[in-house]
């Protein structure tokens, strides 16, 4: 592999057709990248640019070493994303923690999407995992689903996705290393899939003391990968929240 490169491409962007007047940042699920999004651009308004984080580990940074500082991701993220349109974040798991770092570095962010996880001071769900031995670290993914069962019988597939997804989990599930601070000034919407083993009511509630501004609480029906079974209705609510955030 690869050192972690500053240089390397941080983002992969689907710009507009028209100017763009929002930009919506995609944080994907530990391991993810910007495929978790693929089919979003289609069902976006035309003046919606749509940057999603590409870390390295995955996609076509497959062969750099995975970041293991989540600090400096926070920082490469937002150089990539540099000025421009106002910004709406979604984050779906442990991207949604790291949308809501971002949020506190960005200007002009008009509202932050959380999907699939409990606030931050919340006490976790599930047991760590990104210690265990292969076989058990796989069975745990297996439990939460998402990844299709031909991918993880697959080895060779398996022990090149592994690090990324080992190293992303590693940083969701360390202490966090710095105070919440003050609540966000912009509206907060958290999303919950119905069958959801990682959340509960309570935590994706608790989103609410992050923010000065409104909050919104919405149920989807699925399990913790909800945002890719029911796409559509995710991105129906990503566009409704889109239309509320665009400069007058």
């Amino acid at each position: 592999m690869t050192a972690f490169s500053p240089s390397a491409t941080w983002l992969r962007r689907w710009l507009a057709p028209a100017p763009a007047r929002i930009r919506l940042v995609g944080l994907p699920h530990a391991g993810g990248g910007p495929a978790a999004f693929q089919g979003w651009r289609t069902r976006l308004p035309d003046d919606v640019d749509l940057l999603v984080a590409h870390l390295p580990g995955r996609e076509t940074r497959l062969r750099e070493a995975p970041p293991s500082d989540a600090g400096r991701v926070v920082r490469e993220l937002v150089a990539a994303i540099g000025t421009g349109a106002p910004i709406v974040l979604f984050g779906h798991s442990w991207g949604a923690h790291l949308a809501f770092r971002l949020t506190r570095h960005l200007p002009d962010v008009r509202h932050l999407i959380v999907s699939g996880a409990g606030a931050p001071h919340c006490p976790r769900v599930m047991p760590p995992i990104a210690h265990l031995p292969r076989r058990e670290f796989l069975d745990a993914l297996a439990a939460l689903g998402g990844i299709p069962e031909p991918v993880l019988a697959h080895e060779e597939l398996m022990d090149a996705l592994l690090p990324a997804l080992r190293a992303d989990f590693r940083l969701a599930e360390a202490p966090a290393s710095e105070h919440p601070g003050a609540p966000l000034p912009c509206p907060i919407t958290a999303l919950g899939g119905s069958r959801d083993p990682l959340t509960t009511d309570e935590s994706l509630s608790a989103w609410s003391s992050y923010t000065a501004s409104t909050f919104r609480r919405l149920t989807i029906a699925g399990d913790h990968f909800f945002h890719v079974t029911r796409q559509d209705e995710v991105v129906a609510h990503v566009v409704r929240v889109i239309s509320e955030a665009r400069p007058v």
